[in-house]
């Protein structure tokens, strides 16, 4: 596969499982020669199969390895050594696996829960033995990570890189999230996916009170920071507006506000943004709003880039600042158009103008070769 920007990906492994053939990728190289080799297991007659990934070749020879216990679970990554010792040893993965959902897991009695698993495995530390430091994570009923923990100063055994072990003291707690998904057992009465409203954290040294950071949806998808600043984003099929504003005596102030207009491509298919608006102080009278248009080619890229000076009336655009225009390879008048579109490079620049106001007269130049 070639991307836009010229990267190559090669699929040379692949795995056949219930009539479905998966194919992964076995070597990425971009359009400067630079690339990642990437080893899998082999079967019985010498071809790689995915997705339990061995080890990560770069251009200099470096290799990255993984590490898998008899069960497959990824246990270790290994790096290579300073000075050309041996590999190091850059992180550990501990698991634990979720039982009883079907106790536990309850919805409302009108709602059919259809191929619940009985169990299921999850990460429960990861371990950097580098700073002995890593993070614990603590699941509600339904499978959600409800807590993240991060602690210095961990212990474990033992060191083998494909044995799991143990995790045998969290040491200290440096910092801690939370969100408040449902975790009362047992659980009833729920009539879609268990969701959050409040995300708390908390380290240590804090000397305030614990931030607690609100979220409500509504029509519009808000967030309440623990200082009651308020970010509120309201969209529509032409345009997204985020303001971030806060409840005072005297009434709601909107102290930003930014506006995203969308368009679609010749075709109808790709969103792409049209202009930015962004206004500060909004609830003065006086407030302004500067603009940014862009305009585009014929394979989505930008064109130009317009920049408008302050205007009072939010939809109508100030006098023109600055315009930043740039060509392409794929551009009709460059000679060698249909090569570079073959080759799947159709994002290459072949030149950069910034131009004054609505001057012709370019202020600044850069030519690619």
């Amino acid at each position: 596969m070639t991307h836009t920007d010229g990267t190559q990906v090669y699929y040379g492994a692949a795995q056949y499982v219930s009539g479905i053939t998966t194919h992964w990728p076995t070597k990425i190289t971009d359009r400067h020669g630079n690339y990642l080799i990437i080893n899998y297991p082999t079967d019985a007659y010498g071809v790689q199969y995915g997705p339990r990934i061995l080890s990560i070749i770069d251009t200099l020879g470096r290799y990255i390895r993984f590490h898998y216990d008899s069960n497959n679970n990824l246990v270790t990554i290994t790096a290579p050594g300073y000075a050309d010792g041996p590999d190091r040893l850059e992180a550990r993965f501990y698991y634990e696996t979720i039982t009883d959902f079907t106790n536990k897991a309850k919805f409302a009695t009108n709602i059919t829960v259809t191929n619940r698993p009985t169990s299921i495995q999850v990460i429960k530390y990861i371990y950097f033995p580098g700073t002995q430091g890593g993070y614990r994570y603590d699941y509600s009923p339904y499978g959600m990570i409800r807590q993240i923990t991060q602690l210095r100063g961990m212990t474990v055994s033992p060191s083998s890189t494909s044995q799991i072990g143990q995790v045998n003291t969290d040491g200290q707690v440096a910092a801690t999230t939370v969100y408040d998904y449902p975790d009362t057992t047992p659980l009833a009465g729920l009539t879609a996916a268990p969701t959050y409203s409040h995300r708390t954290d908390d380290w240590a040294g804090r000397t305030s009170i614990v931030p607690v950071t609100t979220f409500v949806v509504e029509e519009a998808t808000k967030i309440i920071a623990p200082d009651g600043t308020i970010s509120e984003t309201t969209s529509n099929e032409t345009s997204d507006t985020t303001e971030i504003k806060q409840t005072t005596q005297s009434g709601t102030k909107v102290y930003a506000r930014t506006k995203l207009e969308w368009e679609t491509d010749v075709i109808g298919y790709n969103r792409r943004i049209k202009r930015v608006q962004s206004t500060t102080d909004a609830y003065l009278t006086t407030a302004k709003t500067k603009s940014v248009g862009y305009t585009y080619t014929d394979f989505n890229n930008v064109d130009e880039v317009i920049e408008y000076d302050f205007n009072t009336a939010p939809d109508s655009p100030g006098p023109i600042l600055r315009r930043t225009k740039t060509t392409y390879v794929t551009d009709v008048s460059f000679a060698e158009r249909q090569t570079y579109i073959n080759r799947g490079l159709v994002h290459l620049s072949t030149s950069v103008k910034v131009f004054a106001g609505t001057s012709s007269t370019p202020v600044s130049r850069v030519l690619g070769t």
